[in-house]
C-alpha cells in the first residue's frame, strides 16, 4: 500500500471539478492515512515497527461512546485497513449526524446540508486532537525512517536529560552521585515490600530525581493536593525542510547561493512570531505553534489527569478550558455513559475544590518558556519537524521535563492552514528523497547484476 503523494496532486489537477479541487488539507489527510500501511512493518524510532508503536500508544484510547480500545485494530494489517476504509467513514458519518442533530433543525433540508458539510469536515478536514496527534505521529515516523536522523534519540528520556544538560538546556535535575536506592514499605515484613533501583547515571534503568513543586502563580490556579502541572508547547522547525531540500539537491550541495535561496524562501513563508533575540539563529527556523496548561486534578499523581486550558501566546492570557477524558473510557460499562463530545468546552474554573478561576489569568513566564523551548529545539533536534515540550514552572525556575516527538496538541489553538502547508511540504520532500534513494539502490543492484 504505497500511495505516491504526487499522484494525489496530479489526480487533483486532472479531475478538479470532481475530486479535491484546491483542497490541500484533503490531500494531506488522505496521504497521512495511506502512510499507516506504507510504514506498517518498517522500523520505528522508538519501537520495532510502526505497527508496534500504534499498539503501544493506542491501548488506552477509544472512539468516544464505543469503549473499544483502538489498539485492537492494529494487530493485523487487514483489520486496520478495514477500519480506515470502512469504519472510519462510518464513524465520521455518525459524528456528522450527531453534530447536525444538536442544531435542532425544523425541517430536513438544512439538516441534510449540515450532515453533508460536517461529514466532509470529519473525513477530509479533521481538526480534533486525536486526528492531529496521529498525523504528527505519521509525519515524524516517515521523516525518521527516510532521514535516519540521530535527533530522534532525544525521545529517550535519559538521552534527553544528559544531552540537554551538556548543551546548557534547563532540563529537570537528576541525581548523579547515587548508584542505587532502596525503597521499603514501613509495615510489610518477610522480605516483601522492598524494591531496589539502580540509577541510570550508573548504567541502570531508573532516572532518580527529586519531586518538583509548582510555582506560586501556578498553585493559585490549581485545586488542593494537585500534582506537578505542566504546559505543553508545540514547536515546528523549518530547518527540517531546509535540510530535506538540500538532500534533494545533492548535485548542488556545494552551491551556497542555492541553499541560501532555499533558506530565504522558507523564512518568507514561515516567519516565526516569537523571536526574542534577533542574533539567535534559532529564531530563523523554530516557531512555537501552540501552548496549553494541563492543570492536574485533585489527588492525581500526574497531570495526565487534568483540565486543559489554551494559552494565547500573544497576550499571555489563559482562555477557556476543556477535557479529552471521554477518549479514554474503555469497556462496555464506560461506553454506555460516555458522551461523543466533551460535556463542557467553556470551562472557566477548575472543577476541583476550591475551584479557582483560571480563564483570564496570565502566564507570567510564558515568553521565557517559549524562548527556552525554541532554543532547545534548535540546539538538540533542529531536523525534527515537530516537537512537543513538557514545561514545568516550579518554585526553582523553569525546567523541561521531556520531549514528545509523536506529539499531541492537546486541543491547543494554532494556525491550522499553516500547519497543513507545513506537513504538505514535508510529504513532497520526503517522497522525493525516498524515491531518489530507491532509484540509486536499483541502479547499484543492476550494476552488480551486470558485473
Amino acid at each position: 500500500f504505497d500511495l505516491p503523494y504526487e499522484d494525489i496532486e496530479n489526480c487533483s489537477r486532472r479531475t478538479r471539478p470532481i475530486l479535491f479541487g484546491n483542497d490541500k488539507w484533503a490531500r494531506v489527510q488522505i496521504f497521512s492515512l495511506s502512510l499507516i500501511f506504507k510504514l506498517w512493518s518498517l522500523p520505528h524510532y522508538r519501537s520495532k515497527s510502526f505497527q508496534q508503536d500504534m499498539i503501544d500508544n493506542l491501548s488506552n484510547v477509544a472512539i468516544p461512546g464505543t469503549g473499544i480500545k483502538l489498539s485492537l485494530f492494529c494487530y493485523w494489517y487487514w483489520t486496520c485497513l478495514f477500519f480506515v476504509l470502512f469504519l472510519n467513514p462510518l464513524i465520521c458519518l455518525f459524528g456528522a449526524i450527531n453534530k447536525a442533530m444538536k442544531l435542532k433543525h425544523t425541517n430536513w433540508e438544512p439538516f441534510i446540508e449540515d450532515v453533508c458539510r460536517s461529514y466532509k469536515e470529519h473525513l477530509l478536514h479533521p481538526d480534533d486532537w486525536f486526528s492531529l496527534w496521529r498525523m504528527n505521529c505519521r509525519l515524524v515516523s516517515y521523516h525518521s525512517f527516510v532521514t535516519q536522523s540521530p535527533d530522534y534519540r532525544q525521545e529517550d528520556k535519559w538521552t534527553f536529560l544528559t544531552s540537554g544538560k551538556a548543551l546548557g538546556v534547563p532540563v529537570s535535575p537528576y541525581f548523579e552521585d547515587l548508584t542505587n536506592i532502596v525503597c521499603k514499605n514501613k509495615n510489610i515484613e518477610g522480605g516483601m515490600g522492598i524494591f531496589f533501583y539502580k540509577n541510570a547515571a550508573h548504567g541502570g534503568d531508573w532516572i532518580l530525581q527529586k519531586k518538583l513543586r509548582n510555582a506560586d502563580w501556578l498553585n493559585a490556579l490549581l485545586p488542593n493536593n494537585a500534582p506537578l502541572s505542566t504546559m505543553r508547547v508545540i514547536t515546528t522547525s523549518t530547518h527540517s525542510l531546509l535540510a530535506l531540500n538540500c538532500l534533494n539537491d545533492d548535485d548542488d550541495e556545494n552551491d551556497d547561493s542555492k541553499n541560501k535561496d532555499a533558506e530565504d524562501s522558507l523564512n518568507e513563508v514561515y516567519t516565526p512570531d516569537y523571536s526574542f533575540d534577533e542574533s539567535d539563529e534559532s529564531s530563523k527556523f523554530i516557531r512555537a505553534e501552540s501552548a496549553v496548561l494541563r492543570l492536574g486534578r485533585e489527588n492525581a499523581s500526574t497531570d495526565h489527569s487534568s483540565i486543559i486550558f489554551n494559552v494565547d501566546m500573544h497576550s499571555e492570557v489563559v482562555t477557556n478550558g476543556t477535557t479529552n477524558a471521554h477518549w479514554y473510557q474503555l469497556g462496555p460499562f464506560k461506553a454506555i455513559s460516555c458522551p461523543w463530545l466533551p460535556q463542557d468546552t467553556q470551562i472557566r474554573n477548575h472543577p476541583d475544590p476550591p475551584q479557582p478561576t483560571v480563564t483570564g489569568k496570565t502566564v507570567p513566564q510564558l515568553k521565557e518558556a517559549i524562548d527556552i523551548v525554541r532554543r532547545a529545539h534548535f540546539k538538540m533536534m533542529k531536523n525534527v519537524p515537530i516537537v512537543g515540550w513538557d514545561v514545568a514552572f516550579t518554585d526553582e525556575g523553569i525546567y523541561l521535563l521531556e520531549v514528545n516527538l509523536s506529539c499531541n496538541f492537546f486541543k491547543g489553538r494554532f494556525d491550522i492552514e499553516r500547519y497543513i502547508d507545513f506537513v504538505h511540504q514535508h510529504w513532497i520532500a520526503l517522497q522525493t528523497i525516498e524515491y531518489s534513494l530507491n532509484t540509486q539502490k536499483d541502479k547499484k543492484a543492476q550494476t552488480k547484476k551486470e558485473i
